[in-house]
């Protein structure tokens, strides 16, 4: 926040346009008034501002002109499945998937993450990009012990078990497909006390989790980066 409002006493010295990205604003007074406060910095003319949030009412309270609120779009079939390729099956394309079964059985998999607002499961719903992510990581992992599509099908028939998961059921799948124990517990105890550790400004987070789980700080951090291939937000503060 300090370099920003040093940006904006030099902005008139040196009137370059910036691009300011404010991801998932929350209605809370740490999220949405930090916001506010980068958004009352001033920026030089040309410059764009992207703020992100899941209520809309959040977006519109904080731009002046709500013309410029937008929905996310839903995903299309073709960009649900190359999300998912890009992670399950790296180096895979849709356009290089030639034979129907491995369209078929791709489609089986996207299609478990199409979820209404309240997180019901729903045929006609819109890609959840979460559970995209959180279905596909679980898929590349060592539960699979394969990378190929044919074993996605058999797997998914075992954890459906005759029914449709719910949103928080192909979540959980990123946690539990963690290697090793040690991995979910360092994960829980950043999601737990992490953040105010982070808030209060406190000295040797590192340390503190290395000592926890009785190894070193290089290996916690090893783990942490495994994380942030998975994509947990939780740990981004702590990268």
């Amino acid at each position: 926040m300090q370099k920003l409002l040093k940006l904006d006493k030099e902005r008139d010295q040196q009137p370059v346009p910036g691009l300011l990205v404010i991801d998932n604003v929350g209605s809370d007074n740490q999220s949405y008034g930090a916001t506010r406060e980068y958004l009352r910095a001033g920026f030089p003319p040309g410059s764009r501002i992207m703020v992100t949030s899941r209520g809309h009412n959040i977006v519109e309270s904080l731009l002046q002109d709500t013309r410029f609120c937008k929905p996310v779009p839903d995903l299309t079939d073709e960009e649900a499945r190359t999300v998912f390729l890009n992670i399950a099956a790296s180096g895979t394309s849709v356009f290089t998937l030639t034979d129907a079964d491995s369209k078929r059985i791709l489609g089986l998999c996207v299609n478990q993450c199409r979820f209404s607002v309240d997180g019901a499961f729903r045929s006609d719903a819109q890609y959840h990009p979460l559970a995209l992510k959180a279905l596909a990581n679980f898929c590349q992992s060592e539960e699979f012990r394969k990378r190929s599509l044919s074993s996605w099908e058999e797997e998914l028939k075992a954890f459906n078990q005759g029914s449709c998961p719910g949103l928080f059921d192909i979540l959980e799948l990123q946690f539990t497909s963690m290697d090793r124990e040690t991995e979910q517990l360092i994960f829980l105890d950043i999601a737990l006390f992490g953040r105010e550790w982070y808030l209060t400004g406190g000295s040797g987070w590192w340390s503190w989790l290395a000592q926890l789980h009785n190894t070193d700080s290089e290996s916690v951090k090893r783990v942490v980066s495994i994380f942030l291939c998975l994509d947990f937000n939780v740990v981004k503060l702590f990268s």
